[in-house]
């Protein structure tokens, strides 16, 4: 695999302008580049409805100031943690951890409803301990 198989850095943005900014989040989440408002290379405040309205950050597009994603992205993985940590505090079982993964991330991916998923999981759960050796069979 050549350099520029694993260079993720896509240095055909331009990254250094708002104009660039803007097609780099684009293009990173599939968007249709929006006809926005520029005056010499900056964005009009008509134009900056946009940023918010698709989740990019407004210090990053703007100003070119990645903390804010920065410290976005350490507050959600701390998150994640702490719920991992809690969920390991529970008596489950490795399946029943896998399965109750597997409920949340449809509710995040696929738009399941919570209540619907923590109840499906948790028949699961109480037919797989009520009859463990019909469980261990499917």
């Amino acid at each position: 695999m050549t350099a520029s198989k694993l260079d993720t850095a896509q240095p055909e943005l331009d990254l250094t302008t708002q104009r660039g900014r803007v097609a780099a989040w684009c293009r990173w989440f599939d968007l249709e580049e929006p006809k926005l408002k520029y005056r010499k290379g900056d964005l009009l405040t008509s134009s900056v409805g946009w940023i918010g309205s698709v989740g990019a950050s407004i210090d990053w597009i703007v100003c070119g100031d990645p903390k804010s994603m920065a410290i976005a992205y350490r507050k959600s993985e701390q998150e994640r943690r702490g719920m991992l940590d809690a969920l390991r505090k529970l008596e489950m079982t490795e399946a029943e951890m896998s399965a109750l993964l597997l409920a949340m991330r449809t509710v995040a991916e696929d738009g399941v409803d919570v209540e619907e998923a923590l109840q499906l999981w948790k028949q699961a759960v109480y037919d797989r301990r009520e009859n463990p050796t019909t469980a261990a069979q499917h």
